[in-house]
C-alpha cells in the first residue's frame, strides 16, 4: 500500500504540476473576463460528464478488488452501460452550450466533450485500481495531463483564445483513450460472458444500475458542490469573482492528492479486509484517516502562512484578492482530508446509500449559504459555506459509521456469473 500510494502521488504531483502552471499562463494570457468564461466551462462540463458514471467506476474497483478477474463480465456490461449514459450528456451539453454567450459556445460544447472522456479515462483507471495495479493507472493520467500541457500549451501560444484551447483539450484526451481501452481488450476485460443469455445481460444491468446509482447521486452531488460557488458566483457576483475564486481553487484543490494518492491504495485493500478481516480492516482505516487528518492540519497552517507570498509571485498583483479566500479554504482541508477516507469507508462496506443522502445534505447547504451571503459578502461567502458544509459531511459519516448496520450480505451486487 505504500509503494503504490507513493508511486501515485509522485506521478500524480508530476502531471498537477503541469497542468497547475499551463493554468498560471492561462491566467495571464487570458482578459479575467474570458478567463471567467473558461473556468465556468470547464466547471460546468466537469459536473454535467459525471452523470456519464453514474457511480459505475467506483463500484467496478470495488468488485473487482473483491472478486479479481471474475469480475471481468461486471466490467465489460458497465463500460456497455456507461456509453449508454454518455447519450443524454452529450444532449445536455448541447443544451449548455445554446446558452453560453456566441463566442464561447463552441469552447463550452469542446470542454464539455473532453470532461466526457476524461471520465472514460478514469474508468480504466478505477480497474486497475481495484487489482492494485496504480502504476498503470497513474502512467495513463500523467500521459493524458501531459498531451494536455502540450497541446493546450501550444493553442495558448498561437491563438490565446478560448475556442483553441477548448479544442486542444479534446484533442489531447483522444490518442490517450484509445490506447487505454487497446489495452482493457487485450487483457480481456471488455469481453462479455459468452454463456449469458441476452435476458441475463439486461438483468445484470439493471442490478449494477441499481447497485451504482446511489453512490452515483452521491458523487454527482460532490462534485456539483465543488463547483457550485463558480456557478453562482457568475451570475451574482460576475465573471471576476468567478476568476478569482477559481484561483484559490486551483491552489486548493492539488492539496487532494494526498488523501487521493492514500485511498487509491487503501481502498482496495480496506475492502477485500472488510470482507475476511473486520479487525484489521477497523485498525487499518482508524490509522490512514488520523494521518490524513493530521496531514490537513499541516497544510492548512502552510497555506496561512505561505499565502501572501505564493499568490502574488503565482498570479501577479492583480489577484491580491485571493490571498484571504486561500487562507480560508485552507481550513477545509482538515475536514475534507478526513471526509475523503471516511466516504470510502462506506463504499467498503456498502453503506453508499447513506454517502447519498449526507453528500445531498451538504449540497443543499452550501447552496443555501452561497444564495443568501454571496449578495452580502461576495466571494468569502462560498469559502465560509465549503467549510460549514465539510463539517456537516465529517459529522454525518462518523455518525454513520459509529451506529448504523452494514447492509445485508444478500444485498451486495452478486457475483456475475451467477446472475
Amino acid at each position: 500500500m505504500v509503494s503504490n500510494a507513493a508511486f501515485k502521488l509522485i506521478s500524480d504531483l508530476g502531471g498537477r504540476l503541469l497542468t497547475f502552471f499551463l493554468f498560471i499562463w492561462i491566467a495571464r494570457q487570458l482578459p479575467p473576463a474570458e478567463f471567467g468564461w473558461y473556468i465556468y466551462g470547464l466547471s460546468a462540463g466537469f459536473v454535467i460528464a459525471q452523470l456519464a458514471d453514474l457511480g459505475l467506476q467506483v463500484l467496478i474497483s470495488r468488485e473487482v478488488a473483491v472478486q479479481d478477474t471474475a469480475a471481468r463480465p461486471l466490467v465489460a456490461h458497465a463500460l456497455r452501460l456507461k456509453v449508454t449514459l454518455s447519450g443524454p450528456v452529450l444532449l445536455i451539453l448541447l443544451l449548455l452550450a445554446a446558452t453560453a454567450v456566441p463566442a464561447a459556445r463552441p469552447a463550452f460544447l469542446l470542454l464539455g466533450l473532453a470532461q466526457l472522456l476524461q471520465t472514460f479515462l478514469e474508468f480504466g483507471g478505477y480497474l486497475f485500481r481495484g487489482q492494485q495495479r496504480l502504476r498503470a493507472e497513474a502512467g495513463y493520467l500523467f500521459l493524458a495531463r501531459l498531451s494536455s500541457t502540450v497541446l493546450v500549451g501550444s493553442a495558448v501560444f498561437f491563438s490565446a483564445s478560448i475556442n483553441a484551447l477548448a479544442a486542444a483539450h479534446l484533442a489531447a484526451l483522444l490518442p490517450v483513450i484509445l490506447l487505454l481501452f487497446r489495452q482493457l481488450r487485450r487483457e480481456g476485460w471488455l469481453l462479455r460472458d459468452p454463456v449469458q443469455t441476452a435476458a441475463a445481460a439486461d438483468d445484470l444491468r439493471r442490478r449494477l444500475l441499481r447497485t451504482a446509482l446511489p453512490l452515483g447521486l452521491a458523487i454527482f452531488a460532490s462534485i456539483a458542490y465543488t463547483r457550485l460557488a463558480l456557478l453562482l458566483l457568475g451570475p451574482l457576483a460576475g465573471e471576476t469573482a468567478v476568476a478569482y475564486f477559481g484561483t484559490a481553487l486551483r491552489l486548493i484543490e492539488p492539496l487532494q492528492l494526498l488523501p487521493a494518492a492514500a485511498l487509491a491504495a487503501v481502498f482496495p485493500v480496506f475492502s477485500r479486509l472488510w470482507q475476511t478481516e473486520r479487525r484489521r480492516a477497523h485498525r487499518l482505516g482508524w490509522m490512514v484517516s488520523l494521518l490524513l487528518g493530521g496531514a490537513g492540519l499541516l497544510l492548512s497552517i502552510f497555506l496561512f502562512i505561505a499565502a501572501p507570498f505564493l499568490v502574488p509571485w503565482l498570479f501577479g498583483p492583480q489577484f491580491q484578492p485571493v490571498i484571504p479566500l486561500v487562507q480560508l479554504l485552507g481550513l477545509s482541508t482538515i475536514p475534507a482530508f478526513l471526509n475523503y477516507s471516511l466516504t470510502h469507508y462506506l463504499i467498503a462496506r456498502n453503506q453508499q446509500r447513506w454517502i447519498t443522502l449526507l453528500t445531498m445534505g451538504m449540497l443543499l447547504l452550501h447552496l443555501g449559504l452561497c444564495l443568501g451571503l454571496i449578495p452580502i459578502w461576495g466571494i468569502w461567502a462560498p469559502a465560509f459555506s465549503l467549510l460549514i458544509a465539510e463539517l456537516f459531511l465529517l459529522g454525518g459519516c462518523l455518525w454513520v459509521l459509529r451506529f448504523r448496520p452494514t447492509l445485508p450480505a444478500a444485498e451486495r451486487l452478486p457475483h456475475p456469473l451467477t446472475v
